[in-house]
């Protein structure tokens, strides 16, 4: 344990001036505040580990208080006097804390992937297995298995997410550092593939017309349309909100939360796009959600049921998938219609130009994809809704 010593008062520790080389100032039971020459300061706890003296970087001063800093190192005390009286952590204990903790402020959804990525994939032994004992060969085995049945890509991400977690276990002073901590991976490299995708006109008019001539109270064909109509993302329109909607307005507001790109993307509702959710408002399934599961009504329709209807079209992973319609139309509207491709982009939340100059330049298009969305509309419905029967707007 730490020598004991008296706790400062909060004062001391604002008015700690910056020297010409770094200094501690202790406050007792490990914890000391790190002042910088630069001027910055950060809390550390500092403990000692076969006879060496260690610290863990618990937060920046700024950012917090004087009481936090004190509870956090006890906990990181504490967790050290466990570790060193016999506990040990295992790579599926080391997970469990990760996804409480959540330091990248992830979402349920990408926490709970995580876990099901370790489970599905890193041996048994190796989750119950103490990690000090843990060989960076072990989880490199794993993860090129993978890459040999031509997983490349869920191999480099389950060695990137275990690499994640053993690193932040290592900061919070769970475990002392673990060779994949500077270890690169190692694996053949992941060659980019396009997703499968339609991108001759006639063949995706043959497409939306077997949509149009769908029953229309399908939820999950009418959650089809809508991507093929509007370029969202099939996560993005499966989870869609009444809430989001104005249709006074005529626009759909993604919020940042659900995006991809963390940023709103506005959507203009064209005409076709407006009767279609009209007619779901009407069929009243749920007071949430556009595109509600049939089995529980809180809840939205499963991305699975969506992609086994694409399925029941006839069409093979492939040939086409959700996620294709968005390659359809950005490179119909670019070679049939002309369309500029910042719209385009624009239209498919996008980073528009480089990232530097997206911070200055907060313009979104909205005119110009108003008019792009009803072109688009207009080239590939006009035979589809004249054949299915609808009232042609």
């Amino acid at each position: 344990m730490p020598r004991l010593q008296t706790q400062k008062a909060e004062l001391i520790y604002r008015t700690a001036k910056p020297s010409h080389k770094d200094y501690l100032t202790c406050d007792g039971n490990g914890l000391s505040l790190k002042v910088m020459s630069t001027g910055a300061k950060k809390w550390i706890s500092r403990f000692r580990h076969n006879k060496t003296q260690r610290y863990r970087t618990i937060g920046d001063y700024r950012g917090m208080s004087l009481r936090e800093a004190r509870e956090r190192n006890i906990q990181i005390q504490t967790l050290r006097d466990t570790e060193l009286s016999g506990f040990t952590w295992t790579l599926e204990a080391l997970a469990q804390e990760y996804v409480r903790d959540n330091p990248r402020r992830c979402s349920k959804a990408t926490l709970s992937a995580t876990q099901a990525l370790l489970i599905r994939h890193i041996q048994k032994g190796l989750l119950e297995k103490p990690v000090h004992n843990l060989r960076l060969q072990d989880i490199h085995e794993c993860a090129k298995a993978l890459c040999d049945t031509g997983r490349a890509e869920t191999g480099h991400r389950l060695f990137r997410q275990t690499r994640m977690i053993i690193e932040h276990a290592y900061r919070v002073g769970k475990i002392e550092s673990h060779p994949i901590c500077s270890s690169k991976g190692g694996l053949p490299p992941v060659r980019a593939k396009n997703r499968a995708a339609i991108l001759d006109l006639e063949q995706f008019r043959v497409l939306t017309g077997l949509l149009w001539k769908a029953p229309e109270d399908n939820i999950a064909i009418n959650a089809i349309k809508i991507m093929a109509l509007v370029f969202a993302r099939p996560s993005e329109v499966i989870c869609a909100q009444w809430s989001e909607i104005d249709f006074s307005a005529g626009l759909w507001v993604i919020p940042e939360s659900r995006m991809k790109m963390r940023r709103p993307h506005g959507i203009p509702l064209t005409k076709e796009v407006t009767r279609i959710l009209l007619h779901l408002k009407d069929m009243n399934l749920s007071g949430t959600h556009v595109f509600p599961s049939p089995v529980r009504r809180d809840k939205p329709i499963s991305h699975s049921m969506v992609l086994r209807t694409s399925r029941s079209l006839g069409y093979a992973k492939e040939q086409m998938c959700l996620h294709g319609f968005r390659a359809s139309a950005a490179t119909l509207c670019i070679q049939v219609l002309r369309v500029d491709s910042t719209v385009v982009q624009a239209q498919l939340s996008h980073h528009v130009n480089k990232p530097v100059f997206d911070r200055y330049n907060r313009y979104d298009y909205f005119d110009q994809r108003q008019i792009l969305l009803g072109r688009w509309e207009e080239l590939i419905l006009s035979q589809a809704i004249r054949h299915s029967g609808l009232p042609v707007q």
